[in-house]
């Protein structure tokens, strides 16, 4: 007899379980309340519900999507599951970040254009450039414009010693005669472009600040050094210009969260935990103005974002383009329009951009070399009426072709 209560309160306990198991997808909410996941949702285009799409069941298959994306109490499952692959494997929830020594994140391009487990480009790719950059500093030139580059550096060059040895089995470091960084300024000073190369900056000032160059939880460079190197970069410019841009000042503060994107990395990987470091801020000053305002059109990456934003923030230039991968925004408004890729400069208004713009500087991260100026030098070059100041003063919205 007692057996069998046995058996049956066992029964009874495993239904109860069940059912509280099936019903999860209902009172789940109680338990992600409103915290957010970072890349883990992609419904897809949405499926109308009509005869022809219920045959052939599109319409069903969408439903299906949806109800997995969006049952309730998904996002703590997936935190849950992130969190155990992070803590307790070592492994990462998310196949485009690396885990390395220590715990410091990587992307894994980063890795590979640093072990030259991606070969440099070719010689024959840094004699186009040049020769390109020089026909388009000719072309800005004759129309009273400027053109400078700024280098920005790659955490997997600095934090080399952090790379996980897996990785290492892949490099083929002095297999080549060439290395990226190196055949792009060879490239510019051969050519006569000026640029300022972050790295150099970096290695001379290495003592100068407590904020480390790269967080360990990130991929960008710190706001500290990335605003710092922007301030020199303005200093190069007043040096080579023929317009006064004034002066600005960094200090270096202790703050007591991170600021984005410090953490992007970790913040993908969805966990319960936060990332334990020192965090800095800034200070940045204008402590001298200058006697010139001239319009400014910056191109290049996410890089940009802790560095020469700031030149912009700080009302150094007088009308503004901001192109940052394939968003950008001006000084008329702090509205993003976003492109349908890097490329996509036909679905900007570049002629009157471009057209009032005095000074254009290209950015271009270590790691992104191999397309630098993300073929905005190749269409301007096949587009030269965009350079000149002769332009229809037309204001794109979003979403609309020029």
């Amino acid at each position: 007899m007692r057996s069998d209560g046995k058996k049956k309160a066992g029964n009874c306990w495993f239904i109860v379980v069940f059912f509280v198991f099936c019903c999860y997808a209902g009172y789940g909410l109680l338990f992600d309340g409103e915290q957010q996941l970072s890349g883990v949702v992609d419904s897809g285009e949405a499926v109308a519900c009509s005869v022809e799409s219920m045959m052939d069941g599109s319409y069903q298959s969408h439903l299906n999507t949806y109800f997995e994306e969006n049952f309730f109490g998904r996002k703590l499952l997936i935190r849950l599951r992130s969190q155990l692959l992070y803590s307790l494997c070592r492994v990462s929830p998310n196949e485009n970040v690396v885990i390395g020594k220590e715990r410091y994140l990587y992307e894994p391009m980063y890795i590979m254009f640093e072990l030259q487990a991606y070969a440099p480009s070719s010689e024959e790719y840094f004699a186009e450039l040049g020769e390109n950059l020089t026909r388009l500093r000719a072309l800005l030139e004759e129309n009273g414009k400027e053109l400078y580059v700024f280098i920005s550096p790659s955490k997997a060059h600095y934090i080399r010693d952090k790379i996980p040895f897996r990785y290492e089995l892949l490099s083929r470091e002095g297999t080549f005669s060439r290395e990226n960084h190196e055949e792009l300024k060879k490239t510019l000073l051969q050519n006569g472009i000026c640029f300022f190369d972050s790295n150099e900056y970096i290695d001379a000032n290495a003592k100068r600040y407590f904020s480390p160059l790269f967080y360990a939880s990130g991929i960008h460079w710190s706001h500290v050094w990335g605003e710092s190197a922007a301030a020199e970069f303005l200093n190069l410019i007043n040096e080579q210009s023929k317009w006064d841009l004034g002066e600005i000042t960094v200090k270096e503060i202790s703050s007591s969260e991170p600021i984005p994107p410090d953490t992007d990395l970790y913040d993908s990987l969805n966990l319960f935990s936060r990332p334990e470091e020192e965090w800095y801020g800034t200070q940045a000053e204008l402590v001298r103005e200058g006697e010139d305002k001239p319009n400014v059109f910056m191109r290049g990456s996410s890089f940009m974002g802790q560095s020469l934003s700031m030149l912009v923030n700080q009302g150094v230039f007088g009308r503004n383009v901001y192109f940052e991968n394939y968003y950008y925004n001006t000084d008329e408004d702090s509205q993003y329009r976003y492109v349908s890729s890097n490329e996509a400069y036909d679905e900007v208004n570049m002629d009157r951009l471009m057209g009032q713009s005095d000074i254009l500087v290209i950015e271009v991260n270590d790691a992104g070399i191999y397309k630098t100026g993300m073929g905005l030098i190749e269409y301007l070059l096949a587009n030269p009426e965009y350079m000149d100041d002769v332009y229809e003063d037309v204001i794109l919205e979003e979403g609309e072709s020029a």
